[in-house]
């Protein structure tokens, strides 16, 4: 049977059309600024930025805050990332702080062994006192000596007829425990949770 010439071109045309399409669609694919452009990823950056806490947390509590050989003392502020105001949620956060208990409101918490595990007193999740009994560099001291360091100091009595050196500063107080003369602790923090451990033996 002899097919028109038509219907012979006309097949022809279409299979051209066919290669022409898919010959079109390498073509685009493999040209800069097509489909490549369009799924091309933003590069994005795993650094840390410069100065910026790795785990997130506030500048200052990360526990390198203590350079190799740098004497840890307390002051009326505080100690360390331990500074009055400071909240246990950030503290926590960071791993700084360890072991809470809550007595009526008052927690008491393990700082870290970086400053020689000082007592942590919280009230309300915010600190409001903290006492070292070892690390600082005056504790060993002769009570006569820090109060020659601090003579606006005043001396007071506490629970079980320890006495102490107290030196205000404004609603903080700096307060050297003496056991026979000797310097034993030293506590910093809000002045009325100071006093309060100190007469009580407890509390903050």
């Amino acid at each position: 049977m002899r097919r028109s010439p038509l219907v012979v071109m006309s097949a022809v045309l279409a299979l051209a059309a066919l290669t022409g399409c898919s010959d079109d669609g390498e073509e685009k694919a493999a040209a800069p600024g097509a489909s490549g452009a369009a799924n091309a990823q933003p590069t994005v950056s795993l650094d840390v930025p410069t100065g910026a806490p790795a785990n997130g947390s506030k500048p200052g509590l990360a526990e390198g805050t203590r350079e190799a050989g740098e004497a840890f003392r307390i002051v009326a502020t505080g100690g360390g990332p331990y500074e009055v105001g400071e909240t246990q949620a950030d503290l926590t956060e960071s791993g700084l702080l360890g072991n809470p208990v809550d007595s009526g409101g008052c927690v008491t918490a393990t700082g870290t062994g970086l400053f020689g595990s000082p007592e942590v007193y919280l009230s309300q999740g915010k600190v409001v006192m903290v006492r070292a009994t070892k690390d600082d560099s005056r504790i060993g001291t002769a009570l006569t000596d820090v109060q020659a360091e601090f003579p606006e100091g005043r001396a007071v009595s506490g629970s079980g007829g320890l006495q102490g050196w107290e030196v205000v500063e404004e609603t903080n107080s700096l307060l050297f425990v003496a056991t026979g003369g000797t310097v034993s602790a030293v506590a910093g923090g809000v002045s009325a949770s100071v006093t309060k451990n100190f007469t009580a033996g407890s509390g903050c």
